[in-house]
């Protein structure tokens, strides 16, 4: 729900817990950089960056509830995925951040 509604997650890093805020309609396989919250470079040329990948967990038992409410979703235009027109590496490149 958090990656549907968009929300606040706390990620593990070296330092402690960050808290990274997911944008709503975020996707599963999406990639958040955090900014020197890395490991240090080995040449002490600083510290490098954390790579957070989203991934989307399924339920796989539902209630009928559950299943009524997912239904109705269903229904809606905004719930099917859009089609896309870019290509897997320009995928890739916008995931890396590059």
């Amino acid at each position: 729900t958090i990656a549907a509604l968009g929300g606040e997650i706390s990620v593990p890093t070296l330092n402690g817990n960050h808290t990274l805020k997911i944008p709503s309609g975020t996707q599963s396989g999406k990639v958040f950089r955090l900014k020197g919250k890395g490991i240090p470079r080995l040449n002490g040329g600083g510290v490098g960056d954390e790579l957070v990948q989203v991934a989307v967990w399924t339920p796989t038992e539902l209630s009928a509830e559950d299943k009524k409410h997912l239904e109705s979703l269903n229904r809606s235009p905004h719930f099917k995925p859009p089609r896309s027109d870019r290509s897997f590496f320009q995928k890739l490149r916008e995931s890396l951040g590059i």
